[in-house]
């Protein structure tokens, strides 16, 4: 697995995402800084498509609409298993003002993540082929 670009590639992301979160936290980043959400949604959408991509077409030769589908889909439907964690462990965030513009904002981006992760996994796919 480690001799695998897109595997390290993969753990590189979910590194980062893992130090910014604990930043976040701890450092109080979510609140300091308005957009930090965003970009650890995208990093994670880029993560989760990414990982669902290694999985379900390395290797294989799926098409390219597949590979645009499975990451999108896979970013979007983890971002809103997130979006329930969230309200299931703080039931009193579902009522702050706002709350629907950010989920909806936190979807688009967990999806812009999960394109990003579908186009970076064709061109890599595409490099593997031209070798």
């Amino acid at each position: 697995m480690l001799k695998d670009g897109w595997f390290l590639f993969l753990f590189v992301v979910l590194a980062g995402i893992a130090l910014g979160h604990f930043w976040g936290i701890y450092a109080l980043g979510y609140w300091s800084l308005w957009w930090f959400d965003i970009v650890t949604h995208f990093l994670g959408g880029l993560w989760v498509g990414g990982m669902a991509l290694w999985l379900l077409a390395k290797g294989s030769k799926r098409s390219n609409t597949y590979v645009y589908w499975a990451g999108m889909v896979a970013a979007f439907l983890v971002g809103v298993g997130w979006e329930v964690f969230e309200v299931v462990t703080d039931p009193l965030l579902s009522g702050d003002v706002g709350y629907l513009s950010d989920t909806i904002c936190d979807l688009f981006t967990d999806t812009a993540g999960g394109l990003l992760a579908a186009l970076l996994f064709l061109r890599s796919r595409e490099k593997m082929n031209k070798l």
